[in-house]
């Protein structure tokens, strides 16, 4: 009984890995590909690079939460490993999405600034202890204009 008690106190004080929907981040492709997880990953036909910093999409997936569906692109760094993974909630159009995305995570925390003649909102959203939502959302008033982009990544403080 004492050896039992003593293995749940080791397990206990052993550090989680940190994770989101069985993702880790730094994962390889072949480890995100054999991740159990029950979004469906699937290898994209053309790989998209980011414009903003050296990462490419090699794969892509289907998230469902709650009724509603996501497409994931998983994004990996130059040395191959999971960064971040780019979220476009499926028939939301961009002038709606924070307002979908408040509804659907709750409680957020938002950055308003002016960056040049658009307004831009920065929102993020806890997904548990491994992640987050970041929204970053461009709004051109004189011509009704909007850009969005949305990604799930490892949270700056953990």
């Amino acid at each position: 009984m004492k050896l039992l008690a003593g293995l749940l106190l080791v397990g206990a004080a052993t550090p989680a890995h940190a994770e989101w929907q069985g993702f880790e981040w730094g994962m390889t492709e072949a480890q995100v590909e054999a991740a159990r997880s029950e979004i469906a990953v699937y290898r994209l036909e053309t790989a998209k690079p980011r414009k903003t910093y050296p990462s490419v999409s090699t794969l892509g997936g289907v998230w469902s939460k709650d009724g509603h569906e996501y497409q994931l692109y998983f994004y990996f760094d130059a040395d191959g490993k999971l960064r971040d993974i780019d979220v476009e909630p499926v028939s939301v159009e961009c002038s709606n999405q924070n307002a979908v995305f408040s509804d659907r995570f709750g409680k957020f925390e938002e950055e308003v600034s002016q960056l040049g003649s658009a307004e831009r909102i920065v929102r993020r959203w806890r997904l548990g202890k491994a992640a987050e939502l970041v929204t970053t959302v461009l709004h051109f008033p004189s011509n009704d204009q909007w850009i969005c982009k949305a990604l799930i990544k490892e949270p700056v403080d953990s």
